[in-house]
């Protein structure tokens, strides 16, 4: 982690549900497909920062439900036990008000803004990986972003 901070995460929650028609069409399923939620708290020098949602299609990914995350890295655990490597990631940035829960897990007064990230993890195939949301403390949230010089003019 940067800053010299050390990071942790907490489970908060690993379940397998249905894909909706929206999440669905983000991982490029059929609607109804199992997916695992994983929900974990981001935590660094165990100061709460984030709270991570990450949707991951079981068909893709089968048997990564019985993973226990509270332990092991998603990451890693996509690149040993499936062989796949992120190759890139779109993701939307907003601030939005806090939820009650969020505000509580954060440790955040009620309703302060939060930085939103919504990502699509892809594969070097374009294949979509997981598709996630996070949200973060806006008063300890700090992005830093490369632009390549042609993007620029």
């Amino acid at each position: 982690m940067q800053r010299g901070m050390v990071p942790a995460s907490r489970l908060l929650e690993q379940t397998v549900l249905d894909a909706d028609v929206e999440l669905a069409e983000s991982l490029e399923v059929q609607a109804g497909t199992p997916v695992m939620r994983l929900r974990r708290l981001r935590l660094a020098d165990g100061i709460p920062m984030a709270i991570e949602k990450t949707y991951l299609s079981l068909c893709r990914f089968p048997g990564i439900e019985q993973v226990n995350f509270s332990e092991e890295s998603l990451y890693q655990t996509l690149r040993k036990q499936f062989g796949v490597h992120v190759a890139w990631a779109a993701e939307a940035i907003e601030v939005l008000p806090a939820t009650s829960e969020e505000s509580r897990l954060l440790e955040i007064p009620t309703k302060t803004g939060v930085v939103s990230v919504a990502r699509k993890a892809i594969t070097e195939d374009r294949v979509p990986v997981e598709a996630a949301v996070s949200r973060y403390r806006a008063d300890r949230y700090r992005a830093l972003v490369y632009i390549p010089a042609m993007a620029i003019g």
